[in-house]
């Protein structure tokens, strides 16, 4: 009897060290899970960053691209309308007077 009483206890000894051994190496696959976890935010955080900062480069090279030329485009159109007003002056000014006179 006093053997499988110690029997009895050898195995409770042993389910309670595996017990033990899985529960540290539960909380050590925890705190590994919650490290990856952190440095794969971290690396996200870092990527997106980088993703933004190029967007906006490329975002502020177009709109200066669009403001350079909308600004030409501005300056063409008032030479057009500038060289029309010099070749067209006094035709424009007789058809006004004309207009007023009638």
């Amino acid at each position: 009897m006093e053997q499988v009483i110690n029997r009895m206890y050898e195995i409770e000894e042993k389910a309670n060290s595996i017990i033990d051994g899985t529960a540290k190496q539960k909380k050590e696959l925890l705190a590994q899970h919650n490290e990856d976890i952190k440095r794969l935010k971290i690396d996200i955080d870092l990527k997106s960053k980088q993703k933004l900062s190029i967007l906006r480069a490329n975002m502020d090279k177009e709109i200066q691209t669009d403001r350079k030329r909308l600004i030409d485009e501005c300056a063409k159109d008032l030479k057009e309308l500038e060289d029309n007003y010099k070749q067209n002056h006094d035709s424009l000014v007789e058809n006004i007077f004309m207009i007023i006179i009638s």
